[in-house]
């Protein structure tokens, strides 16, 4: 309740329905590696490639993020608490990196070694909720819109990124619509849904193919639905040949 108000905002859901038959068998060949790494990566470079999505509103203007860092929502209590972790530059990380930098992010915060962790979830467990959405209100407004840290509650300037990225396939969900969370100032939030096997057609016959939903949801103040279909076009050709696209 302390996130969450009324909505107001224009958001634009995108649904891609991901072949993902190679990328499973290129992960299976790596140790640690899963296809959410696969797609975490590839949409950190398709943002690179489309300006636009690398963007956020600032006082009614439109701005230009300096770099692409993405967000990735880990799990830290074994299915029970789920945190963000911002990689910086993630358009320049393969899926490999990213995964021993998640890995490694998730450890810490289990073991009590991420301080700023420590500190922004303490006090959103013990302020009330009306206090709790002022504060995330007011700090993200600093944060997110005006670039500042808020070292008081353990925020960083632009503290998640241009994108939050999660998954949703180890609870066996297929498909999930995400909503953009107001005081993390995203332009681009996308959701990985379980893979599984669909009939799909090529040369004419149909045949069965391991797919994978992805949606994305598009802050429509930033971005249009050719920005989107850009967007979409660089993801799928990553996803679909992630051997071509990383030589790690």
């Amino acid at each position: 309740m302390g996130t969450w108000g009324a909505p107001r905002s224009g958001d634009v859901h995108v649904t891609v329905e991901l072949e993902v038959d190679r990328a499973e068998r290129w992960c299976a060949r790596q140790s640690g590696l899963t296809l959410t790494h696969v797609v975490g990566a590839a949409i950190a470079r398709a943002i690179a490639a489309v300006p636009e999505a690398n963007t956020f509103a600032s006082l009614g203007r439109v701005r230009q993020r300096a770099r692409v860092d993405v967000s990735y929502v880990v799990d830290v209590g074994r299915g029970h608490e789920m945190t963000a972790h911002r990689v910086e530059n993630a358009d320049r990380v393969t899926p490999r990196q990213l995964a021993r930098e998640l890995t490694g992010a998730a450890r810490r915060i289990r073991r009590g070694d991420d301080p700023q962790f420590g500190r922004s979830t303490s006090l959103t467990r013990v302020a009330p909720g009306a206090l709790t959405r002022l504060g995330m209100s007011v700090s993200g407004f600093i944060a997110g819109t005006l670039g500042r840290a808020v070292p008081g509650v353990g925020l960083d300037a632009h503290p998640f990124g241009s994108a939050l990225v999660s998954s949703v396939a180890p609870w066996d969900l297929n498909h999930v619509a995400p909503p953009l969370i107001p005081f993390a100032r995203l332009g681009v939030v996308a959701v990985l849904g379980a893979a599984d096997e669909r009939a799909v057609v090529r040369g004419g016959e149909v045949v069965p193919a391991r797919m994978a939903d992805l949606v994305l949801t598009l802050d429509h103040r930033l971005m249009d639905g050719a920005h989107a279909g850009h967007l979409v076009a660089l993801i799928r050709s990553v996803v679909q040949n992630p051997a071509s696209a990383w030589q790690d």
